[in-house]
């Protein structure tokens, strides 16, 4: 049975408990273990790549989380009987009219969307699926790149990695209703991530020209200005900067302590200047290094900016928030119930 399981390659730099769930995996979906076959054991595993017991096991334990191999108490490991997988040849159609990378990341995102590999976890390396695939590794190069511009892989010196920030909605109602639609920390909960949100810097400073010209204010006058870095699970995903005129917001001790956009206008709204009209402005660009190191943005990745201007009961500019987002990790959603107005083009 060992003799069946394919070497690993000496240039993959992935941990070795890695390298075998993904050796296993490729015999699995090449029909090599069929459905109700039985597995490698951890001493076969041992012997056969020269590792400890550990890392066999981790490796087994990898592919039981994935639902392709099933434990039977005092009999042994086996490929999981009621599998479903793609039988017909791994290898693309060079007939085809689609081009073969193209072929190829179809499958990969296949894989990926039906959970074969779960977030944070990496594809097989270029050898690998070059082999599986019947293509040279440029191709598999151009497959990955399909998959990394569309978001769905991570690309790193040891391999590219499936992206574990799952795309969130951000939804926003019309008319807008400040405190409701969906918050930060309500949408990265909803996709069972820990929201975490940092104040990194707050101070009083001149308007920057472009923040002045929103808020229809002379440029060296004074504003409030906060910047806060947004986690989800750990991992940045996003740039929020706000602009309060320091006569809106009276002095520093209205951003204290650090709350959320809806606490933040109910304490305007104390100062007599209550959030009456918001508008959002959303262009896709290019991010700033700044943003692309924060972000972990690949080359050639694009983030949302959302610019909200919000107004006051008597007209008058109040807030100004600037945040920044990925491109490929959000979904702007935007409600409105039939019957009610909505302006705009």
């Amino acid at each position: 049975m060992d003799s069946n399981l394919p070497d690993l390659d000496p240039a993959d730099a992935r941990p070795l408990n890695q390298q075998i769930a993904a050796a296993l995996r490729t015999s699995i979906e090449s029909g090599g273990l069929a459905p109700g076959a039985r597995v490698p054991g951890e001493n076969t595993l041992m012997a056969r790549y020269g590792v400890s017991r550990w890392t066999a096991r981790e490796a087994l334990a990898t592919l039981a989380n994935a639902g392709l191999i099933t434990k039977v108490p005092k009999v042994g490991t086996f490929v999981h009987s009621q599998l479903r997988l793609e039988r017909r040849s791994r290898r693309v159609d060079p007939e085809a009219p689609r081009a073969r990378y193209q072929q190829v990341a179809d499958r990969l995102r296949e894989s990926i969307e039906r959970g074969d590999y779960p977030p944070g976890e990496a594809l097989p390396s270029q050898p690998e699926l070059a082999r599986r695939y019947g293509l040279d590794q440029t191709g598999i190069g151009r497959a990955i790149s399909v998959l990394r511009n569309a978001g769905l892989v991570r690309v790193e010196k040891d391999g590219a990695f499936v992206q574990e920030i799952p795309t969130a909605r951000r939804v926003r109602r019309i008319p807008y209703v400040p405190g409701r639609g969906s918050t930060f920390a309500a949408e990265m909960r909803q996709l069972r991530l820990d929201p975490k949100t940092d104040l990194v810097h707050s101070a009083v400073v001149e308007a920057p020209p472009d923040i002045a010209e929103r808020l229809g204010i002379e440029a060296d006058l004074r504003v409030l200005m906060r910047q806060r870095h947004m986690y989800a699970s750990g991992r940045p995903v996003q740039l929020a900067t706000s602009y309060i005129p320091l006569e809106i917001a009276g002095g520093p001790e209205t951003a204290d302590p650090d709350t959320n956009p809806a606490t933040l206008y109910e304490r305007l709204a104390a100062r007599g200047h209550r959030a009456a009209h918001v508008t959002e402005e959303i262009e896709v660009r290019r991010p700033t290094d700044d943003e692309a190191e924060f972000l972990a943005i690949p080359d050639g990745h694009p983030v949302l900016e959302v610019a909200r201007l919000t107004h006051d009961q008597h007209g008058r500019a109040i807030d100004v928030a600037i945040n920044i987002l990925s491109g490929y990790h959000w979904r702007l959603v935007y409600e409105w119930d039939e019957g009610k107005e909505v302006t705009g083009g």
